[in-house]
């Protein structure tokens, strides 16, 4: 489709180890990896599951059947973004950025709404997380923060015992909101109760904690 994203392979693999629930997966991902790489370079842009999985065979990597098993899917991704990169006209492997979850993840969204969303979402987490970890220093040092960003002169302070009311409501709305039953259907994604990951399919959307971190946000600053 024409307003389809073409994705980096190098990013997507490392997308697909960092969700990957074992090494031998992680090792199967870069033997994949590997001979699309190579199929590519030699321009024999042949990405079909039997021709994969014969030259994964045979350097001990995952087999045609494997491949195609549901337990494949992470495999499968990778080939099919192999197979599209090769189909949008590159002849050189784009330099892979610097690792940066956030742009990672958000290359991973094709819908122009949920990657605003979930930009949005990163962002208010950060911000908040960053601000609970301050009120929590406070609090065990009984100390007054100081929010003038000057050094001397006056200052604006706050006692961190005072803050309980530090969140809006529109802001308790929105991480509730982020990690809502509606949100995960609705962008096709599901949460890991036990790690506190959100995942769509194979792949890592937000890492361990998102889930289990806001909800510790939530029950700090609400009462119900």
């Amino acid at each position: 489709m024409g307003n389809d994203v073409t994705l980096n392979p190098e990013e997507v693999l490392q997308q697909l180890k960092a969700g990957a629930k074992s090494k031998r997966t992680i090792d199967s991902l870069e033997i994949i990896h590997l001979v699309c790489k190579e199929q590519f370079n030699r321009k024999s842009y042949n990405y079909s599951y039997s021709m994969i999985g014969t030259l994964s065979g045979e350097r001990g990597g995952p087999t045609a059947q494997p491949i195609r098993n549901a337990t494949g899917a992470a495999y499968r991704t990778l080939i099919d973004t192999w197979a599209r990169f090769s189909d949008s006209g590159a002849r050189t492997m784009p330099p892979q950025r610097p690792s940066n979850l956030q742009n990672d993840v958000l290359s991973l969204i094709n819908d122009s709404v949920a990657r605003i969303l979930v930009q949005k979402y990163i962002s208010e987490n950060t911000k908040l997380r960053n601000e609970n970890q301050l009120l929590k220093v406070a609090a065990k040092d009984r100390v007054v923060i100081d929010l003038s960003g000057t050094q001397g002169g006056c200052s604006c302070t706050f006692d961190a015992f005072a803050s309980k009311n530090l969140l809006l409501e529109q802001e308790i709305f929105a991480l509730k909101s982020a990690i809502s039953a509606e949100t995960m259907q609705r962008n096709g994604w599901a949460g890991d109760a036990n790690s506190g990951a959100v995942k769509k399919g194979p792949l890592t959307i937000f890492s361990p904690g998102f889930i289990t971190g806001i909800a510790k946000i939530l029950n700090e600053f609400c009462e119900n």
